[in-house]
């Protein structure tokens, strides 16, 4: 998904750390991980400084941008470091 994106190394990285910080605090129960998973890569780039619209996220991923949109407002409070 990074990679369609034209996204950086740091960016997947920092989308990797979201993503296991947001398991690690269980926010997964009852969503999707493919939607957690494009709300990390989604705030990772905004947080990296290479901001995506959701648009353009939704149209590489395999989720509803409403879900992307469910996801990030739950992870949001993770990417705030």
């Amino acid at each position: 998904m990074s990679s369609a994106l034209g996204l950086p190394k740091p960016v997947r990285e920092t989308a990797s750390v979201i993503y296991r910080r947001a398991l690690a605090e269980n926010l997964l129960i009852g969503r999707s991980i493919e939607g957690i998973a494009t709300s990390a890569v989604y705030a990772a780039a905004r947080r990296e400084g290479i901001p995506r619209t959701l648009d353009e996220v939704t149209t590489v991923a395999r989720v509803e941008r409403q879900r992307i949109a469910r996801a990030y407002r739950v992870i949001s409070p993770l990417t705030s470091d």
